[in-house]
Order: structure tokens, then sequence, then C-alpha cells
């Protein structure tokens, strides 16, 4: 059970980010300790060398304006004054005989002789002795420690030797790195709880998507993620699952609808289709036979019809349709749709008239958009009484093509404008017409398919307008239809 919690633990996103915030948190830190130790040992240096050269000048001046036996009496006189026991000063005359030396106070114990044979003279160049048997500061045990020297030539080919024990400044270093390496411990935790509240706090939204999705899955499809915080692509990702969810809730409940509708309406053919079968069965007469039959396909050809109306709409409320886009000259649409009604509007006795400018294009389904004009055009003869009129009208503003279907039929009550692009939805006044009450809701899908868009006016026993407005495409232009 451990090893599982463990194995969870370390492939968790939330461990990883912590892990990883931690480790180049203290990676950072370790940096930013070796380069302030190394700029602070640097400086620490430079003002060591910077005391040893004017001290260094000092004696050179001394001995360049004196000579060298001042120069030793000098030295001798800052000796018994204790000035010099950090120092390292060696004067040799001109045949390399020693003439002073004097030792810092931790060299006190170490014989000359054991480095001397490293003092290789160097003019105006450092030179660094080591040793690790001297007594230390501290009285504990010894260390190495290190002299730095630097040397210059009198006038008088004399050699002077100036160094600087380096054990106060290593002591002072140490102490500064044992510090902060001591910090290290407390910086550690401090860096684990800070990346584990960031990584906390930024897959916050991550858990409640996670949380949601479980919800949706057990069947609550009215989860929504909650958002909070600040604009980042978490919130976006949020709101976009939302969105998702939103629109996956309305599919889900149009579907549950259209489902009940369907089944509401397939019924009553169906029951017709039985019936003409049941009354028929047992006849002798081949005529009702036949008429039977023909019952059946005209109730099998209104089903085949209402499934194929309900799938186009689904398709194209889903953003599945196939569109196959051409380019077209309005005109020739429109056209096309008045012929196809016109014997039916001169049953009774409706004039259809066009007005479309012969040089708009469009760049759009064709059979589709014909397939929207039809079922308007025909609910537009459907509900004109007898002499009425109905007008297509096109025009084109900037980037965007508009139809309009008017009429001068019975009007849409005011209650029922919202309704009637609901799938099955009929109005009280076109239950006495044949229909399916597919034909509004498939041209309403069709236009939004066309990322298009449909309004309505109407007044009721003075006639209906429908508006379509259809972006156009001007990218491939045919100059044989733009001739005209």
């Amino acid at each position: 059970m451990s090893s599982r919690w463990f194995s969870n633990l370390t492939h968790s996103i939330g461990f990883r980010l912590t892990f990883w915030y931690a480790l180049v948190f203290i990676l950072c830190r370790l940096v930013l300790l070796y380069t302030g130790f190394t700029l602070v040992r640097t400086s620490i240096q430079s003002k060591d060398q910077q005391i040893v050269t004017e001290r260094l000048d000092k004696y050179l001046a001394i001995g360049d304006n004196r000579g060298t036996d001042d120069l030793v009496k000098a030295l001798q006189l800052e000796q018994q004054g204790d000035i010099s026991d950090d120092f390292l000063v060696i004067v040799k005359d001109p045949d390399q005989a020693i003439l002073y030396l004097s030792l810092p106070y931790e060299w006190r114990d170490v014989d000359p002789l054991s480095f001397m044979d490293r003092l290789a003279f160097s003019q105006n160049e450092w030179i660094t002795v080591s040793t690790d048997k001297y007594l230390p500061a501290d009285g504990d045990h010894p260390r190495n420690d290190e002299l730095e020297i630097l040397g210059r030539t009198l006038r008088n080919g004399a050699q002077i030797q100036v160094g600087y024990s380096t054990e106060s400044r290593e002591e002072f270093l140490e102490a500064i790195l044992n510090r902060s390496l001591y910090a290290m411990g407390p910086v550690i935790l401090i860096s684990i709880a800070i990346g584990a509240f960031l990584a906390r706090r930024f897959l916050r939204p991550v858990k409640d998507l996670s949380k949601a999705v479980e919800r949706v899955q057990s069947g609550r499809i009215d989860t929504r993620v909650a958002i909070h915080g600040t604009d980042n692509e978490l919130k976006v990702l949020a709101g976009q699952f939302n969105t998702m969810l939103n629109r996956i809730e309305c599919l889900i409940t149009g579907m549950r609808e259209a489902l009940d509708n369907v089944a509401h309406d397939l019924r009553t053919p169906l029951m017709r289709m039985r019936a003409a079968i049941e009354n028929n069965v047992v006849s002798d007469q081949p005529q009702k036979w036949r008429e039977a039959l023909l019952d059946c396909a005209e109730e099998s050809e209104r089903i085949s019809t209402m499934l194929t109306a309900i799938m186009d709409i689904s398709e194209a409320e889903t953003g599945v349709m196939r569109l196959s886009y051409t380019e077209f000259r309005v005109k020739d649409l429109i056209q096309e749709t008045k012929e196809i009604f016109l014997y039916s509007a001169e049953e009774k006795n409706i004039t259809i008239k066009a007005d479309i400018p012969s040089g708009l294009i469009l760049f759009a389904d064709y059979s589709r958009l014909r397939q929207v004009l039809c079922n308007l055009v025909d609910n537009a003869v459907k509900y004109t009484p007898e002499g009425g009129n109905i007008t297509l009208k096109a025009e084109k503003k900037e980037t965007t093509l508009t139809l309009f279907i008017s009429d001068t039929g019975i009007g849409i009550p005011p209650q029922d404008t919202s309704r009637i692009f609901i799938r099955l939805y009929r109005g009280d006044k076109s239950r006495s017409q044949k229909g399916l009450g597919l034909g509004l809701s498939l041209v309403k899908a069709v236009v939004h398919a066309h990322h298009g868009r449909i309004h309505v006016e109407s007044q009721p026993n003075e006639g209906t307008t429908f508006t379509l407005s259809i972006p156009t495409s001007t990218t491939h232009r045919n100059p044989d239809l733009t001739g005209k």
C-alpha cells in the first residue's frame, strides 16, 4: 500500500512541479552563493594585495632614498613594535645574502630554510608559498597556510620581498561559507514549501477540470468548472471546457426533444400504415391491396423525408455538414427557385416577383441554398391567399449578401415568431397544411452552417419577410460570371 502511494505521489504532476521548482531554486541559490563567494574572495584578496603593495612601496622608498642599512633599521623598529607581525619581509643584498628576515606570527615555528628555496625572486610578480607546519592562531590542529609575496629591486641592486599571510582571509571566508551552507537547510525546506504551494495553486484548475470530468462521466451533464484567478492558459482551458459542456448539454437536450417529437410524429404514419395493412390483408380485391400499398409507400416516403431532414439539421447544427462551395450568380439561383414553384403559384393566382441584380456573385453551396429558398418559397405559397404576391430580392453590402423573401400571406402570430425555427414545431394556423414542421429548422441550420444569419418579420394578415444574411467570398472570382 505504501509503495503504491509513493509511486502515485512521485508520478503526479504536483510532485514533479514541486521537485523541479525546488531543484531549480536550490541550483540558483548555489550559483548565487558561488558567485557571491567568488566576488567576496576576489575583493578581499585584492584588498590584501593592495596593502602589501603599499607597504612594499614604502620600504622601497626608504631603501632608495636612505640606503639598505637604514631600511633594515626601520624594519627592526617596526618588528619591535609588533607592526609587521602579519607580514613576511625579506631584504637581500646584491649578492643574495639575507640582510633581514621577518616572519608572520603564524609562521614563527616554521624553519625558513624549508621554504626559502621556493622564494624565487620575480620583479613585480606575485608568488605563493604554502606550508602545513605552523602554529595555528586558534591553537587547534595545524592547517595549510599561504603567503602571497611580491618583490622589488632597489637602485643599488638589493632585493626586497613582502608577503602577507592568508590565514585571516581564509578563516573569514570559511565562516561565510559555513554559515551559507548551514542556511541551505532552511532554504531547501522553504523552496519545497513554496514549490508545493505554487504547484497546488497552478494545478487547481486542472484538478477542478478532472473532478468535473468525473461528474460528467457519472451522468451530471450540468456540471461546470469553477473559473477563478487571473487570466492564463488554464483559465482559458476551463472556459473552453465549460463552453463545450454547454454545447454538449444543448445538443443532448435538443436530441432528446427531437427524439420525443420524432417518436410522436412517426407514430401517426406508422399507425396509418398498420391500419391500411390490417384493413386490407384479408380482402380479396386487388384494387384495395393496391390502394393499401400506395398508402404505405406515401407514409414511408413521409417518414424518410422526416428522417433525412432531421439528419441534415443535426449535421448542420453540430458543424459536420459537408458544404460544396462553388461560385455562382445569385440571379440563377433565384430564377431556378422561381421556376420550381411557378406552377403551384399559378394555381392559386399568386405572382412571384424577382428583383435580382445580374452582377451579384456568391461563393457558397448552391444546392443547400436552393433547398433553403425552396422551403421559404414553399411556405410562402402555402400560406399566401389567392391573388397574393411573393417577392424575392437580393442586395450586397460590403462582404454580406442579403436575401429577402416576402409574401402577402396570413402572417405569423407574435407569440410564434420566436418558435418557428424549433424542430417539429407547427403553429395553429399551419396545422391545416401538410408538413413536418422541419423546414424552417433546416433553413436556419443551413444558413448558420454558411456562417450567416436569418431574421423574420411578420404581421398577422399582412405578410411575412424572411431576411437571410450570408457572407460572400471574392477570392475565387470567375470572370465569365461577372461579365453580365
